[in-house]
């Protein structure tokens, strides 16, 4: 529960930078489930955050527990955090 209460308070932008991370990424294993690539304009960096599969065919497991989610895969441009990148990710989805 607390890593929700932390994505929560990340996406609003409510907590420290350092929590970041960890909020970013759980909530990232959750919009993943049902993120749509329609209609979010994202940087192709961005690109690989979104999953391949359709929706019905996610698995909650692969974007939060397995050694090499989608997110793990992601490269940041040199002076961006990858924690921050994700959490932009899950606003923009949220967002849409």
């Amino acid at each position: 529960m607390c890593g929700l209460v932390d994505a929560a308070l990340a996406a609003a932008g409510r907590i420290a930078a350092s929590t970041v991370p960890r909020a970013s990424q759980f909530i990232y294993g959750r919009i993943a489930q049902f993120a749509d690539r329609t209609g979010v304009p994202l940087p192709r960096y961005k690109r690989p955050l979104y999953p391949r599969q359709p929706s019905a065919q996610r698995n909650l497991d692969l974007y939060m527990w397995a050694p090499h989610p989608p997110r793990a895969t992601l490269k940041a441009p040199p002076g961006m955090n990858k924690g921050h990148i994700i959490l932009d990710f899950d606003r923009r989805i949220i967002e849409h």
